[in-house]
């Protein structure tokens, strides 16, 4: 850019990124109609929603996205998968928020953050069906993530269509967000060399029996 020939643009673009709020910035905040709650404060940033669990009931879901961040994969295109820990119903203690490490280590729920395509059939419809399967098939259901509760926020900004029809673009491929929450594992790679190898092969041959305490051990996220 010209910034002498284009100035007037120039200073336009300025005063228009001047007025963005933190939601145009793109940070994580609070939309009413989202079902998400943002509580922003001093000791930790923290994020709630109210969603059915697999048994019909209702479960409040914590999760920390500046303190307890498993895998950050936020981009311009694609799904921008993020993963971040989470908690059932209660906050930490605020000596946990003093310390990184002890909230961690209270967090027993993976909160995935995605924009799948909307045309496709959902991950969680697919697990159901999977389930199903399972429960004849011990290979299979032994396999699977075990889903705690899941989300479709459903807000204007929720999906990718809204600009795309804004912008008078084809909306074939939109995306729009969605809200996975599992239990959370440890990483294999935490055991020594052979604890780590009878994990394994436990997950592999999917042969627990109860004789053995690496059950919690399964592989990275």
């Amino acid at each position: 850019m010209d910034l002498v020939g284009d100035l007037p643009r120039f200073l336009l673009l300025l005063l228009i990124l001047q007025r963005f709020d933190d939601a145009k910035w793109g940070y994580f905040t609070e939309c009413p109609q989202s079902g998400l709650k943002v509580e922003p404060t001093a000791e930790l940033f923290t994020t709630s929603f109210v969603a059915e669990e697999e048994t019909g009931q209702e479960i409040t879901t914590f999760f920390y996205p500046d303190d307890h961040e498993i895998y950050l994969g936020t981009t311009l295109i694609r799904r921008g998968t993020n993963v971040i820990g989470g908690r059932r119903a209660h906050l930490p203690e605020i000596t946990e928020l003093r310390n990184t490490s002890n909230l961690r280590e209270g967090n027993d729920l993976a909160v995935k953050i995605y924009w799948p395509e909307e045309g496709r059939t959902s991950e969680v419809e697919i697990l159901k069906k999977a389930k199903e399967y399972g429960k004849k098939i011990n290979f299979i259901g032994n396999h699977l993530p075990e889903v705690i509760c899941h989300r479709d926020p459903n807000f204007l900004g929720s999906s990718t269509k809204t600009i795309r029809q804004f912008l008078g673009l084809p909306t074939n491929g939109s995306r729009r967000l969605r809200i996975i929450v599992s239990r959370l594992l440890r990483p294999i790679k935490e055991l020594k060399k052979r604890d780590m190898l009878t994990a394994y092969l436990q997950r592999f041959f999917c042969k627990y029996h109860g004789r053995t305490v690496l059950n919690t051990h399964l592989t990275d996220l």
